[in-house]
């Protein structure tokens, strides 16, 4: 005991001595160290005691957590049943329910499906975590499952800890008409009820060419998606390029559309305020930025983006419309990142569970159509007809006639003359 009070009292002194160093280092420099004046334990240790608020953050998030586990893997999902009646398999590997939304509050839903693989014995963050096997049969069960979803139109993979706020891995499955879909599968189902929200500074670009590049992808190139997951295609190096190329952007989603075309088509979409937050300036830009930041519209080529340790990638990668994924979408954009120059951001940005930017919950009208698309016009304003309604051909201008032009022009001047006489009256009177 004496020899432990003695090698403890050591390594205090020597910890003492190292935090005298380090804070009359930050004062020379300029900075003010609070390492020095934390509290020790009883190895020598520093202590860093929590807030009452930092307590209840860490414990609502492992509720929040706990609560989305049980919910996705550990419930029954009333998609099951007729999903395996339909693609006549058991699958096992595979769970498909509806998009969850907070708790206790089923109408912040959005018009989605939530999909995960089930898996035994272990706990995979990612899917890049899981194992090569269970993949292959999640892979092979996922197909059959979107080949009973007709109007499927998109499969959406989010990463960061704001964008995919729990350790799970899971996917989302939009749908053109998911309350169809929904019915379709499930009758006494209620589909949920919100839309997508799409904001104006979403940056979306087209990484087809850099996913179907990679050596151990090149089955990608020559075969949708699907087909790919129905033929047990290895694509284990494609969750590790989603997840290990693009990590510099911070918060991102990678969506693949148009799952039946040969190839698919995998886009990336982040925001601006991401960019801003994980990625640097150009120098050029930068100069001018913070001499004058209200002269300066950001945009996606503003930034220094590393894809792969090349910085010029990101410049040459096509930039998308930002196009709905399910059902109606919430438009908060007009249109495609570049068309509109948005205004400067701030550079703070808080998670996404505390900042006033949450990536559904934004209140705006739908529209129900794309975002690239222009607005609806209002309801009283008289639509043109189809050339299927006129025979192939523009219906020709209507013609007034020279009878009907001299009636309507005799009750106008009837009608002053009226006017004028009433007018008479009044003024005599």
């Amino acid at each position: 005991r004496e020899m432990q009070k003695k090698q403890i009292d050591k390594q205090i002194e020597e910890r003492k001595v190292r935090d005298e160093a380090r804070k009359a280092r930050d004062a020379k420099n300029g900075k003010v160290s609070t390492a020095a004046n934390a509290p020790l334990t009883v190895n020598g240790k520093h202590r860093w005691p929590k807030n009452s608020a930092a307590k209840k953050a860490e414990t609502a998030q492992k509720a929040a957590f706990e609560s989305f586990a049980n919910a996705l893997l550990h419930s029954v999902s009333p998609f099951m049943a007729p999903l395996r009646k339909l693609t006549k398999t058991s699958l096992p590997h595979i769970k498909v329910d509806q998009r969850f939304g907070r708790r206790g509050q089923p109408e912040t839903a959005v018009m989605q499906f939530i999909v995960a693989p089930v898996v035994v014995n272990y706990k995979p963050a990612h899917f890049h975590e899981v194992s090569p096997g269970d993949l292959l049969e999640f892979h092979y069960d996922f197909a059959q499952v979107l080949g009973q979803l007709r109007t499927v139109n998109s499969v959406a993979i989010s990463y960061g800890p704001s964008w995919k706020p729990f350790q799970l891995p899971y996917c989302f499955v939009g749908c053109r008409e998911y309350a169809k879909e929904v019915r379709s599968l499930c009758p006494e189902e209620v589909p949920n009820g919100r839309s997508e929200a799409v904001y104006e500074d979403d940056v979306v670009r087209d990484i087809t060419a850099v996913i179907c590049a990679v050596q151990e992808l090149e089955a990608l190139s020559r075969m949708s998606i699907i087909d790919a997951m129905k033929s047990r295609v290895n694509l284990v190096a494609m969750y590790d390029v989603f997840n290990s190329l693009f990590e510099n952007v911070g918060e991102y989603q990678i969506q693949i559309r148009n799952i039946n075309n040969k190839p698919s088509q995998y886009l990336l979409k982040t925001s601006l305020q991401v960019l801003q937050k994980f990625c640097p300036l150009k120098p050029e830009i930068k100069a001018a930025y913070e001499t004058n930041p209200d002269s300066v519209q950001l945009n996606s080529h503003s930034f220094e983006v590393e894809i792969g340790g090349d910085k010029t990638v990101w410049d040459d990668l096509p930039t998308v419309p930002n196009t709905f994924q399910s059902g109606k979408t919430v438009i908060v954009s007009v249109g495609p990142e570049e068309t509109k120059a948005p205004p400067a951001i701030a550079v703070s940005k808080t998670p996404e569970a505390s900042a006033a930017r949450k990536r559904q919950d934004a209140p705006a009208t739908s529209s129900t159509g794309p975002v690239a698309q222009s607005k609806q016009a209002p309801k009283t304003q008289a639509k043109e007809p189809t050339p299927a309604q006129t025979g192939g051909a523009k219906r020709p201008p209507a013609k007034v006639s020279t009878g009907s032009a001299i009636a309507i022009v005799s009750v106008c001047v009837a009608a002053t003359a009226a006017a004028a006489a009433i007018f008479l009256k009044a003024a005599k009177k």
